[in-house]
């Protein structure tokens, strides 16, 4: 991210994290660490967002990349994503950041992971799941 940020100094780059407590000061003027954020603050940051940066080393697709997407919002990640942007170095960012900013939101992506990830379809999905490690509801 402080490549990136370096290479577009405009651009602010928000940085949210799991831990309480967990801010921390940069030297460069557009990396803010904003540290944990919960319901109605952190629902106006993703709308406040244009894209979401998430370079990972070992999870899968996040809820925080799942919410982006079904706001139309890009999503630009190392791993292989349906819809997502693969980057692989930070000239990729860079170039893909430079994109975005003229972009419209992403309605395919929305509507995709709108479907995928429904409450009902989540639900069928967990009550199929239990059906198979609790035959009769045992």
């Amino acid at each position: 991210v402080v490549e990136v940020a370096a290479q577009l100094p405009e651009v602010p780059f928000y940085i949210f994290s799991s831990y309480e407590g967990d801010t921390l000061e940069h030297p460069l003027k557009n990396i803010h660490f904003i540290g944990r954020v919960n319901g109605t603050i952190r629902d106006k940051w993703w709308q406040d967002s244009s894209c979401l940066l998430r370079m990972s080393l070992h999870d899968g697709v996040s809820l925080m990349a799942i919410e982006f997407f079904q706001m139309g919002r890009r999503v630009l990640t190392n791993q292989v994503w349906k819809h997502g942007i693969h980057c692989e170095s930070a000239e990729d960012i860079v170039y893909h950041l430079k994109e975005i900013m003229k972009a419209k939101p992403d309605l395919e992506a929305s509507k995709y992971y709108r479907e995928q990830f429904s409450q009902s379809k989540q639900r069928n999905y967990m009550l199929k799941a239990l059906e198979k490690v609790m035959p009769n509801g045992r």
